[in-house]
């Protein structure tokens, strides 16, 4: 039996050179897909982070009128818990209004960054400031928080 010697058609500096430059190309395929990842996450990790400012930055605003308009309700109401610490209830009306004048500078960034359900709620934070009820300025700010929290990937 004579064994027949395999030939390459390939030149050996051919195969050579096949070689370096096919392990340079999946190298570069493997950095550039590497970096594709990085990016994505780079990114999700930024909107995540802006999200949160944003949605930090509205919470507070919503809850600093719904406080003042629980306070302007208990002074309207006669309660002298108000008046006892010289709240005047034109000062109190007259900051609310001014922290609501806030409110579409606050609610831009949110618009802006999504998701769509976070502008839903933030719809109805809306209307609920123009009501003066800090019974729907809550439950508005329960609904924004629990989209919000969804929005973040938050568990409860």
């Amino acid at each position: 039996m004579i064994l027949a010697a395999t030939v390459s058609a390939l030149d050996p500096t051919a195969q050579v050179l096949l070689t370096i430059f096919g392990g340079a190309l999946v190298a570069t395929l493997g950095g550039l897909l590497g970096v594709s990842i990085q990016a994505r996450r780079d990114h999700a990790k930024w909107v995540r982070e802006r999200r949160y400012e944003a949605f930090i930055t509205a919470i507070v605003l919503l809850r600093q009128v719904t406080v003042l308009m629980e306070e302007a309700n208990k002074i309207t109401a006669g309660s002298t818990e108000g008046t006892a610490r010289g709240t005047d209830f034109t000062a109190v009306v007259s900051r609310a209004k001014e922290l609501k004048t806030g409110w579409p500078e606050a609610s831009a960034p949110l618009v802006v960054l999504g998701p769509d359900g976070v502008d839903k709620a933030l719809g109805i934070a809306a209307e609920a400031l123009g009501t003066d009820d800090p019974g729907a300025l809550r439950a508005a700010e329960r609904a924004l928080v629990t989209t919000m929290r969804k929005a973040l990937a938050i568990k409860e």
